[in-house]
Protein backbone atom coordinates (compact mmCIF):
# COMPACT_ATOMS: atom_id res chain seq x y z
CA UNK A 1 0.00 0.00 0.00
CA UNK A 2 0.98 3.21 -1.27
CA UNK A 3 1.58 6.32 1.01
CA UNK A 4 -0.72 8.07 -0.55
CA UNK A 5 -3.40 5.52 0.20
CA UNK A 6 -2.62 5.03 3.61
CA UNK A 7 -3.13 9.03 4.08
CA UNK A 8 -6.34 8.83 2.07
CA UNK A 9 -7.84 5.85 4.34
CA UNK A 10 -6.71 8.25 7.61
CA UNK A 11 -8.76 11.03 6.20
CA UNK A 12 -11.69 8.76 5.05
CA UNK A 13 -12.10 6.98 8.61
CA UNK A 14 -11.38 10.37 10.49
CA UNK A 15 -14.21 11.80 8.25
CA UNK A 16 -16.49 9.04 8.92
CA UNK A 17 -15.88 9.24 13.08
CA UNK A 18 -16.13 13.01 13.09
CA UNK A 19 -19.61 12.82 11.07
CA UNK A 20 -20.94 10.18 13.48
CA UNK A 21 -20.47 12.43 16.75
CA UNK A 22 -21.78 15.32 14.72
CA UNK A 23 -24.68 13.52 13.90
CA UNK A 24 -25.23 11.85 17.40
CA UNK A 25 -24.63 14.96 18.99
CA UNK A 26 -27.61 16.69 17.17
CA UNK A 27 -29.72 13.90 16.88
CA UNK A 28 -29.47 13.13 20.55
CA UNK A 29 -29.03 16.54 22.31
CA UNK A 30 -31.42 19.41 20.80
CA UNK A 31 -33.62 16.59 18.63
CA UNK A 32 -36.44 14.23 19.89
CA UNK A 33 -34.37 11.06 19.59
CA UNK A 34 -33.81 8.80 22.28
CA UNK A 35 -30.03 7.40 22.74
CA UNK A 36 -30.45 4.09 20.87
CA UNK A 37 -32.14 5.81 17.69
CA UNK A 38 -29.70 8.54 17.61
CA UNK A 39 -26.60 6.16 17.67
CA UNK A 40 -27.91 4.11 14.68
CA UNK A 41 -28.72 7.23 12.59
CA UNK A 42 -25.81 8.53 13.34
CA UNK A 43 -23.99 5.43 12.39
CA UNK A 44 -25.83 5.42 9.35
CA UNK A 45 -25.10 8.62 8.16
CA UNK A 46 -21.31 7.96 9.13
CA UNK A 47 -21.22 4.60 6.84
CA UNK A 48 -22.66 5.77 4.22
CA UNK A 49 -20.45 9.17 4.45
CA UNK A 50 -17.40 7.12 4.66
CA UNK A 51 -18.40 5.03 1.17
CA UNK A 52 -19.04 8.42 -0.61
CA UNK A 53 -15.65 10.07 0.91
CA UNK A 54 -13.58 6.81 0.16
CA UNK A 55 -14.65 6.11 -3.65
CA UNK A 56 -14.11 9.69 -3.96
CA UNK A 57 -10.49 9.41 -3.11
CA UNK A 58 -9.56 6.49 -4.34
CA UNK A 59 -11.77 6.94 -7.63
CA UNK A 60 -8.73 9.81 -8.93
CA UNK A 61 -5.35 9.69 -8.45
CA UNK A 62 -3.24 11.71 -5.90
CA UNK A 63 -1.93 15.04 -7.36
CA UNK A 64 1.73 15.28 -9.05
CA UNK A 65 1.64 11.38 -9.37
CA UNK A 66 0.51 10.09 -13.24
CA UNK A 67 1.88 6.98 -12.75
CA UNK A 68 0.44 4.12 -13.66
CA UNK A 69 -0.62 1.60 -10.21
CA UNK A 70 1.56 -1.74 -10.56
CA UNK A 71 1.03 -4.54 -12.89
CA UNK A 72 -1.14 -2.00 -15.62
CA UNK A 73 0.13 -0.83 -18.68
CA UNK A 74 -0.87 2.72 -19.29
CA UNK A 75 -2.66 3.69 -22.29
CA UNK A 76 -1.14 5.32 -24.76
CA UNK A 77 -2.24 8.50 -25.69
CA UNK A 78 -4.62 9.15 -28.50
CA UNK A 79 -2.21 11.13 -30.48
CA UNK A 80 -1.94 11.17 -34.42
CA UNK A 81 0.07 7.72 -35.25
CA UNK A 82 4.13 7.99 -35.96
CA UNK A 83 4.84 7.09 -39.92
CA UNK A 84 6.81 3.79 -40.02
CA UNK A 85 10.00 4.10 -40.65
CA UNK A 86 11.53 4.06 -43.90
CA UNK A 87 14.78 3.23 -45.37
CA UNK A 88 17.61 5.19 -44.30
CA UNK A 89 18.39 8.09 -45.77
CA UNK A 90 14.77 8.12 -47.10
CA UNK A 91 12.36 10.59 -45.72
CA UNK A 92 9.13 9.77 -44.31
CA UNK A 93 6.18 10.98 -47.06
CA UNK A 94 2.68 10.83 -45.72
CA UNK A 95 0.07 11.68 -48.36
CA UNK A 96 -2.60 14.33 -47.61
CA UNK A 97 -5.55 12.91 -46.83
CA UNK A 98 -8.29 13.41 -49.15
CA UNK A 99 -10.74 15.67 -49.23
CA UNK A 100 -13.64 15.34 -48.80
CA UNK A 101 -16.52 15.30 -51.43
CA UNK A 102 -17.88 18.86 -51.06
CA UNK A 103 -14.51 20.31 -51.41
CA UNK A 104 -14.20 18.58 -54.27
CA UNK A 105 -17.28 20.03 -55.89
CA UNK A 106 -16.25 23.53 -54.71
CA UNK A 107 -12.92 23.42 -56.41
CA UNK A 108 -14.63 22.73 -60.07
CA UNK A 109 -13.09 23.77 -62.95
CA UNK A 110 -13.47 28.02 -62.72
CA UNK A 111 -13.58 28.08 -66.35
CA UNK A 112 -16.80 26.44 -66.62
CA UNK A 113 -19.52 29.47 -65.84
CA UNK A 114 -22.50 28.82 -63.64
CA UNK A 115 -25.41 28.80 -65.45
CA UNK A 116 -27.96 32.13 -64.71
CA UNK A 117 -31.32 31.47 -63.09
CA UNK A 118 -34.20 31.23 -65.50
CA UNK A 119 -36.08 34.53 -66.00
CA UNK A 120 -39.59 33.46 -64.53
CA UNK A 121 -42.40 34.14 -67.67
CA UNK A 122 -44.53 37.26 -66.65
CA UNK A 123 -47.79 36.50 -64.95
CA UNK A 124 -50.62 38.49 -67.07
CA UNK A 125 -52.44 40.16 -64.27
CA UNK A 126 -55.81 38.83 -64.05
CA UNK A 127 -58.88 40.60 -65.09
CA UNK A 128 -60.48 42.60 -62.69
CA UNK A 129 -63.62 41.01 -61.45
CA UNK A 130 -66.39 43.69 -62.65
CA UNK A 131 -68.11 45.55 -58.97
CA UNK A 132 -71.65 45.16 -59.14
CA UNK A 133 -73.46 48.02 -58.71
CA UNK A 134 -74.92 48.01 -55.25
CA UNK A 135 -78.96 47.78 -55.27
CA UNK A 136 -79.85 50.81 -53.52
CA UNK A 137 -81.81 50.12 -50.54
CA UNK A 138 -85.26 49.89 -50.14
CA UNK A 139 -86.75 53.10 -48.53
CA UNK A 140 -89.07 52.52 -45.56
CA UNK A 141 -92.97 53.04 -46.02
CA UNK A 142 -92.97 56.09 -43.92
CA UNK A 143 -95.90 55.31 -40.93
CA UNK A 144 -98.94 57.41 -41.20
CA UNK A 145 -99.24 59.84 -38.77
CA UNK A 146 -101.09 58.71 -35.90
CA UNK A 147 -105.00 60.02 -35.80
CA UNK A 148 -105.55 61.18 -32.64
CA UNK A 149 -108.71 60.12 -30.98
CA UNK A 150 -111.13 62.86 -30.90
CA UNK A 151 -111.84 64.38 -27.79
CA UNK A 152 -114.44 62.74 -25.84
CA UNK A 153 -117.76 64.84 -25.85
CA UNK A 154 -118.19 67.32 -22.51
CA UNK A 155 -120.23 65.75 -20.79
CA UNK A 156 -123.21 67.88 -18.91
CA UNK A 157 -123.24 68.21 -15.13
CA UNK A 158 -126.72 66.40 -13.58
CA UNK A 159 -128.95 69.46 -12.94
CA UNK A 160 -128.94 70.12 -9.28
CA UNK A 161 -132.21 68.96 -7.39
CA UNK A 162 -133.36 72.49 -7.18
CA UNK A 163 -133.26 72.90 -10.99
CA UNK A 164 -134.93 69.05 -10.82
CA UNK A 165 -137.71 70.86 -8.50
CA UNK A 166 -138.14 73.53 -11.38
CA UNK A 167 -138.46 71.00 -14.20
CA UNK A 168 -141.44 69.11 -11.87
CA UNK A 169 -142.85 71.79 -10.94
CA UNK A 170 -143.26 73.11 -15.14
CA UNK A 171 -144.60 69.09 -15.72
CA UNK A 172 -148.27 68.52 -16.27
CA UNK A 173 -149.99 66.49 -14.33
CA UNK A 174 -152.68 65.88 -12.00
CA UNK A 175 -153.23 68.00 -8.33
CA UNK A 176 -151.46 70.90 -7.25
CA UNK A 177 -148.03 71.30 -6.23
CA UNK A 178 -147.51 71.94 -2.61
CA UNK A 179 -145.77 75.80 -1.72
CA UNK A 180 -142.11 74.98 -0.34
CA UNK A 181 -139.66 76.49 1.92
CA UNK A 182 -135.86 77.90 0.10
CA UNK A 183 -134.78 76.78 3.76
CA UNK A 184 -135.59 75.15 6.90
CA UNK A 185 -136.58 77.19 9.58
CA UNK A 186 -134.09 78.44 11.82
CA UNK A 187 -131.80 76.52 10.00
CA UNK A 188 -132.50 72.65 11.14
CA UNK A 189 -134.59 70.92 9.12
CA UNK A 190 -136.59 67.82 10.57
CA UNK A 191 -135.12 63.95 9.95
CA UNK A 192 -137.22 62.65 7.20
CA UNK A 193 -135.98 59.99 7.13
CA UNK A 194 -138.01 59.24 10.82
CA UNK A 195 -141.31 58.60 8.46
CA UNK A 196 -141.36 54.98 7.02
CA UNK A 197 -140.69 55.00 2.76
CA UNK A 198 -138.73 57.95 3.11
CA UNK A 199 -134.77 57.04 2.99
CA UNK A 200 -131.82 59.02 2.45
CA UNK A 201 -132.08 59.59 -1.61
CA UNK A 202 -135.68 60.48 -1.12
CA UNK A 203 -135.17 63.07 2.25
CA UNK A 204 -132.90 64.79 -0.49
CA UNK A 205 -135.32 64.60 -3.17
CA UNK A 206 -138.06 66.28 -0.75
CA UNK A 207 -135.67 69.14 0.57
CA UNK A 208 -134.83 70.07 -3.32
CA UNK A 209 -138.52 70.24 -3.63
CA UNK A 210 -138.53 72.77 -0.83
CA UNK A 211 -139.82 69.89 1.96
CA UNK A 212 -138.06 70.23 5.54
CA UNK A 213 -140.20 69.32 8.32
CA UNK A 214 -142.78 67.23 9.17
CA UNK A 215 -145.68 69.66 9.52
CA UNK A 216 -145.25 70.51 5.55
CA UNK A 217 -145.60 67.13 4.68
CA UNK A 218 -148.28 66.42 7.56
CA UNK A 219 -150.69 69.46 5.99
CA UNK A 220 -150.56 68.41 2.54
CA UNK A 221 -153.77 68.22 0.64
CA UNK A 222 -155.28 65.38 -1.53
CA UNK A 223 -154.84 67.81 -4.51
CA UNK A 224 -151.23 68.23 -2.86
CA UNK A 225 -150.77 63.94 -2.41
CA UNK A 226 -151.29 63.40 -6.11
CA UNK A 227 -148.95 66.20 -7.32
CA UNK A 228 -146.41 64.75 -4.73
CA UNK A 229 -147.01 60.91 -6.03
CA UNK A 230 -146.81 61.78 -10.00
CA UNK A 231 -143.28 64.08 -9.72
CA UNK A 232 -141.22 61.99 -7.50
CA UNK A 233 -139.44 59.92 -10.73
CA UNK A 234 -138.70 56.70 -9.61
CA UNK A 235 -140.67 56.90 -6.45
CA UNK A 236 -144.30 57.51 -7.46
CA UNK A 237 -146.97 56.74 -5.65
CA UNK A 238 -144.83 56.35 -2.13
CA UNK A 239 -146.91 59.10 -0.54
CA UNK A 240 -149.76 57.31 -0.23
CA UNK A 241 -148.59 53.77 -0.24
CA UNK A 242 -146.62 53.96 2.64
CA UNK A 243 -149.03 56.59 4.28
CA UNK A 244 -146.91 59.69 4.67
CA UNK A 245 -149.11 62.18 5.64
CA UNK A 246 -150.46 60.69 8.96
CA UNK A 247 -146.94 59.65 10.03
CA UNK A 248 -145.85 62.72 9.34
CA UNK A 249 -148.67 64.94 11.46
CA UNK A 250 -147.91 62.04 14.63
CA UNK A 251 -144.40 62.98 14.51
CA UNK A 252 -145.25 66.77 13.97
CA UNK A 253 -146.90 66.48 17.38
CA UNK A 254 -144.08 64.82 18.72
CA UNK A 255 -145.45 61.44 18.72
CA UNK A 256 -143.53 58.55 18.05
CA UNK A 257 -144.28 55.54 15.99
CA UNK A 258 -142.91 52.02 15.72
CA UNK A 259 -140.44 52.69 13.01
CA UNK A 260 -139.51 56.04 13.97
CA UNK A 261 -138.09 54.17 17.85
CA UNK A 262 -136.09 52.17 15.53
CA UNK A 263 -134.52 55.16 13.53
CA UNK A 264 -133.60 56.70 16.46
CA UNK A 265 -132.46 53.68 18.02
CA UNK A 266 -130.07 53.51 14.98
CA UNK A 267 -128.77 50.89 12.42
CA UNK A 268 -131.83 51.34 9.70
CA UNK A 269 -129.91 53.89 7.99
Amino acid sequence: MSGHEKASNSVVWGAGIGLFLVSFIVLFWPGDYGFIAAFFIALLIALLSTVVIWLWFHGMPALGNTAAPEGTVAPEPASAPKPSPGPEGVVAHTEPADEPASVETASSPSGAAASPDPKPAPVPPPDPAPIPDPDPAPMPDPDPAPVPDPAPAAIEPEPAAHETSEAMADTAGPGERPSGLDAPRGGEADDLKRIKGVGPKLEKLLNSLGFWHFEQIGNWSASEIAWVDHNLEGFKGRVTRDKWVSQARMLADGGETDFSKRVDKGGVY
